[in-house]
């Protein structure tokens, strides 16, 4: 219960910051990973090699089939006392083969106990190796079912906190009083944040009822709610939304990484070399991966028919700048078509400079000879005609 305590005059709203301190809050951290295993994913093949696969087919966007599995995993201690329940849930993008693993970790502390369990699921090497692990494990279920299997050694997570607040608490209240908490949490910080970023993180405040709260930054995700709210169901469309824009993320990720290979790449390409039918299929099947992943991007909200979900996802794409990545895309692309057709240039160039030098060649050739047989007839004439040569 709070207690009733002076406030200095001016002060928006009275809050008995100890007795927030003090409380105990239980909840649940989902811990998700998306990790990429292959180009894309054979549905009716996955449907005889994975036990228990459930498909689904959104309405809105058929041919993006998602293919939904469950599998135990081994518990592994995150923090003292909090062990990470065995079972883990998976989703597979049939469309690009991008595998999204969801674990979960139930756990109850104090806002400070929530603020270090951040910061220890945040770049945990162990829970990363138990992700590409389990990835390992569907894809070997898979079989050839997976086109193109190409498992990545690094996994990108996300982790979504949610955080259940006593009915008898007001939440607007409980925010102002763990504002740099919640910062803190969703930043994976230890250490207390400058005020500016804590304003920015608790002004980028998603509620969709009057007893329900999301904070959302690049490190992960705080979800506050009212217990009687706090249903798997709500909470799962949050995670769900998220988990998806997590994966969206990772695959920018991936391809920027390729397109900035290629770009050094062509750039170390020898004069004499030039750009080969083999560097054009690359930069082709990189055009098309851009393009198919913006796409990809902006027709996401097709997945999601909850109204709370397409909201969701377009306030994430904005915090993710996935519209800036989208263009950065599009920029380095752009410049790869520029250095391959200065290369091609150069080429060009060269070669025509070695037919110059060619054709000179030739000439001189031709000449030499017809020099020589003039300078032979002249000597004659001067010889037969008694003028000394």
């Amino acid at each position: 219960m709070l207690r009733n305590e002076t406030v200095p005059l001016g002060s928006s709203i009275a809050v008995a910051r100890n007795d927030f301190t003090m409380n105990r809050y239980t909840g649940f951290v989902s811990i998700c990973f998306a990790v990429d295993s292959g180009s894309s994913i054979d549905v009716e093949r996955a449907r005889h090699r994975v036990h228990g696969l459930r498909v689904n087919a959104p309405r809105n966007d058929p041919d993006r089939v998602l293919l939904h599995a469950a599998r135990s995993c081994e518990p592994i201690e995150v923090v003292a006392g909090s062990i990470l329940d065995p079972r883990v849930e998976l989703t597979m993008y049939s469309d690009f083969g991008g595998i999204c693993l969801r674990f979960r970790l139930l756990f109850s502390g104090t806002m400070r106990e929530w603020v270090e369990l951040s910061d220890s699921i945040n770049d945990n090497l162990a829970l990363e190796g138990l992700a590409i692990e389990c990835t390992r494990q569907i894809c070997t279920e898979l079989g050839d079912a997976l086109i193109e299997p190409a498992i990545a050694k690094n996994a990108e997570d996300y982790p979504i906190y949610c955080i259940q607040v006593p009915e008898d608490q007001d939440l607007d209240t409980f925010v102002e009083a763990n504002r740099a908490e919640i910062a803190q949490i969703v930043n994976a910080e230890r250490f207390s944040l400058h005020h500016q970023l804590i304003r920015e993180t608790i002004e980028g405040r998603i509620s969709w009822y009057q007893n329900d709260s999301l904070f959302i930054d690049w490190s992960g995700a705080a979800l506050i709610r009212h217990p009687k709210r706090m249903e798997e169901v709500v909470a799962d469309d949050t995670i769900a939304a998220l988990e998806f824009a997590n994966m969206q993320l990772h695959q920018f990720d991936i391809l920027a990484r390729r397109l900035d290979r290629a770009v050094v790449e062509a750039y170390r390409v020898p004069v004499d070399q030039g750009v080969t039918e083999a560097d054009q299929q690359h930069l082709d099947a990189l055009t098309i991966d851009a393009a198919e992943l913006i796409g990809r991007v902006s027709s996401g909200l097709k997945i999601f028919s909850d109204k709370h979900q397409a909201r969701l996802l377009r306030v994430v794409a904005r915090r993710f700048e996935f519209q800036a990545r989208s263009d950065e895309m599009r920029g380095k692309l752009a410049d790869l078509r520029t250095i391959r057709q200065r290369v091609v240039d150069r080429r060009r160039h060269r070669q025509a400079h070695l037919v110059e030098v060619l054709i000179a060649s030739l000439i001189v050739i031709e000449v030499i000879p017809l020099l020589y047989r003039g300078l032979v007839l002249l000597s004659e004439i001067l010889f037969s005609s008694g003028v000394p040569a």
